[in-house]
């Protein structure tokens, strides 16, 4: 179970040096709409950079004193998922509600895989038909 942000604390970004001994504060950064997905990620082959997931994805390159969006320009939003390739640092494969995309220049441009089967459900409902039962989901953003 998460612990409780501690009294007077308020939402920002936060470091700990010490495997969460301590915490310091690097900015006012939060996600601008914090929902289930936000996450930060660390590019682990570059020291201080660290991606926040969110409807837009930022990334910060001096520890989480600033971030910048990354550039998302004919990409889809709502990011939950990143892959950082570990031997060149500007290969980020993101998944998002709109499907997966891959981008070999660090969010300047992307291609966009549309033949992948592959979805987000929100919500998963069954029947009861025999011999075999129907499954029927809901996906977010895909007209469905």
């Amino acid at each position: 179970m998460p612990r409780s942000r501690p009294r007077g604390v308020r939402a920002a970004s936060y470091r700990s040096g010490n495997g969460g001994e301590s915490w310091a504060k690097r900015s006012a950064y939060i996600a601008s709409s914090p929902q289930y997905y936000q996450e930060l990620v660390a590019d682990l082959h570059v020291f201080d950079r660290i991606y926040a997931m969110d409807t837009l994805i930022h990334v910060s390159d001096d520890g989480g004193k600033t971030f910048r969006p990354l550039g998302e320009r004919w990409k889809h939003v709502d990011n939950h998922a990143l892959w950082i390739d570990p031997q060149d640092s500007d290969h980020l494969i993101i998944g998002c509600d709109g499907g997966l995309y891959e981008t070999w220049d660090q969010g300047q441009s992307y291609h966009y895989s549309a033949n992948l089967p592959i979805t987000q459900f929100h919500k998963i409902a069954v029947d009861n038909d025999a011999p075999f039962y129907n499954v029927y989901g809901g996906t977010q953003d895909n007209a469905t």
